[in-house]
């Protein structure tokens, strides 16, 4: 059996303001704890959930009334380099990620479902009225059966946050 190592380290660590045209400030505050998004040895084949084990969480605050979503995206595949040099990638598709749970909690997401990064989509959206919502994501990855063993990582700040009004 061949064992494919495998190591996932994405490091996202931001506090971003945007004000918007109509002068309503957004906050977004995203903090993973001391595992990060680490996925470790995976055999070929395998898939590994709950990842990190804490969660992602991720706090999206404005002094708005009007609804809004809190989106999310790679911008780039997963890849490794060999020691020739050779390019490997994992393809979005089999890079997922989820909500655990959110506080308040309002209906506009699924808990569980998987969501692959193959586009840009709505982790969340902000009910009218709604000025604060806290969101735990966590991450899979479903490897192939056969596939280039490697250290793969997605750099650092490819996987984009973006909340708008």
């Amino acid at each position: 059996m061949k064992r494919l190592f495998f190591i996932l380290i994405v490091s996202i660590s931001i506090v971003a303001l945007y004000v918007s045209p109509t002068d309503a400030a957004f906050e977004l505050t995203i903090t993973q704890h001391s595992e990060g998004i680490h996925f470790g040895n995976m055999d070929m084949g395998s898939i590994k959930y709950d990842i990190p084990k804490n969660g992602l969480i991720v706090s999206c605050l404005t002094d708005s009334t009007v609804g809004w979503t809190l989106d999310i995206e790679a911008q780039e595949e997963l890849a490794s380099t060999s020691a020739s040099g050779r390019l490997s990638t994992i393809p979005n598709a089999i890079f997922r990620w989820y909500v655990e749970s959110a506080t308040p909690g309002n209906t506009s997401y699924t808990p569980e479902q998987r969501n692959d990064f193959q586009l840009r989509r709505t982790v969340y959206t902000g009910l009218n009225g709604e000025t604060q919502a806290d969101i735990t994501m966590k991450f899979e990855l479903v490897l192939p059966t056969l596939f280039q063993a490697g250290t793969y990582t997605i750099g650092a700040d490819r996987i984009v946050f973006t909340l708008t009004e």
